[in-house]
């Protein structure tokens, strides 16, 4: 019963951020709140087979972030990199300000590009073409996604982009 209450508040916390993100321009905040919701579900589901770490410093949290971009880099860690994974995993998030550009980085300790079932060397498949699309249509060749493999295993996913918040600094 307790698991059930932490997993309904999880789920109205995940609910409650989205609705804001899918009409209007998100932050780096929202995206932040999103995706802690999101893994707190799945931390309760998978019972303790999933470490979380977050790190997106205060001066970035109002930076823009295309909506659920954030968040489908790491729906994509849980499904491909620690979901198949026997022992689970770690999920670490970081956002760091280099210069004029935003770096967020998705990086998970699973099974790696190679060791997933449905890979797409590279980081092809939709979910993340739908990404870069976004990126591509917010700032042309200003941002990027790349995806490679994590030292010493799973998968770092980085996005760069602008940072349009001057102040943030």
């Amino acid at each position: 019963p307790a698991d059930g209450t932490r997993l309904l508040r999880h789920l109205l916390d995940y609910l409650r951020s989205t609705m804001p993100a899918s009409t209007q321009g998100a932050t780096l905040g929202d995206e932040a709140d999103l995706v802690a919701s999101y893994l707190a579900i799945v931390a309760i589901r998978m019972s303790g087979q999933l470490q979380v770490e977050i790190d997106v410093p205060p001066s970035l949290r109002s930076q823009p972030c295309p909506p659920l971009t954030l968040a489908t880099l790491v729906e994509n860690a849980v499904r491909h990199g620690i979901a198949p994974a026997p022992a689970g995993g770690t999920i670490a998030i970081q956002a760091r300000r280099d210069a004029e550009v935003l770096e967020l980085t998705v990086a998970d300790t699973g099974v790696g590009i190679a060791g997933a079932a449905d890979a797409n060397p590279g980081g092809t498949g939709i979910g993340l073409a739908n990404v870069r699309a976004r990126l591509r249509a917010l700032h042309g060749n200003a941002a990027s996604l790349t995806i490679a493999g994590n030292v010493p295993n799973g998968v770092r996913a980085v996005i760069r982009l602008p940072c349009t918040d001057v102040a943030a600094r």
